[in-house]
């Protein structure tokens, strides 16, 4: 019951809301999740603070997929297509089957290696020199390999953390995403007055709106 209230909270605040936001604060307070609520408290009531806040609510698998999602909605050059190959879709793949965790992260650290490191500086035929897509890539990737160690403790001491320290990471790694999204999709400052494209945060945020109407069904 307390995700359904706390889902509900994040989508009147995204309706623009203020007063659920404060209500949200307490709540997370009451639920253990200081630094949450803090945020809540603190945080800006700009679109993209919003969105990433309400990035940190979801659960962070389901965070993951929604990232993949700005992805494939912001890249769709040939040239960065081709840079992701197979990534979205093992990913997608991964959240709604699932694909083992175990599975999904050896696919990403075979993924890396043929990528290339200089990813971001080669020429722009071969979609490396796109700064927006090595963040992307390299953010994924980062997520995935965070959500592996939240769920798959094996006693490795080389590894260091929590689970929860892995699931707030991989979030992080998300909110790098969407931001690596909307400047992927913004205009250079246009001669002629434009509308298309310069609005992804409000497509992101319908898009996230769209998740917690889900969750809310499902709780």
């Amino acid at each position: 019951m307390y995700l359904y209230d706390r889902y509900a909270l994040a989508l009147a605040m995204l309706d623009g809301d203020r007063d659920a936001r404060k209500v949200l604060a307490d709540l997370l307070e009451e639920q253990g999740e200081r630094g949450l609520a803090q945020w809540a408290r603190q945080g800006s009531n700009s679109k993209h603070k919003q969105l990433d806040f309400a990035l940190a609510l979801l659960p962070y698998r389901t965070a993951i997929a929604l990232a993949n999602g700005f992805v494939l909605h912001a890249f769709t050059e040939p040239s960065d297509i081709r840079v992701l190959g197979k990534l979205p879709e093992q990913i997608e793949r991964w959240s709604q089957e699932p694909l083992e965790d175990e599975g999904m992260w050896a696919f990403c650290r075979g993924f890396l290696a043929g990528t290339a490191f200089d990813i971001g500086s080669r020429p722009r035929r071969n979609g490396y020199s796109n700064p927006h897509l090595k963040q992307v890539v390299e953010s994924l990737v980062e997520a995935i390999r965070c959500s592996f160690f939240a769920a798959n403790r094996t006693g490795d001491d080389t590894i260091c953390g929590t689970p929860r320290h892995f699931e707030i990471t991989a979030i992080r790694e998300v909110r790098l995403v969407a931001t690596a999204c909307r400047q992927q999709t913004r205009p250079d400052p246009p001669r002629f007055k434009r509308t298309i494209t310069l609005y992804e945060i409000d497509w992101q945020i319908q898009r996230i709106k769209a998740i917690f109407q889900q969750l809310l069904g499902s709780s």
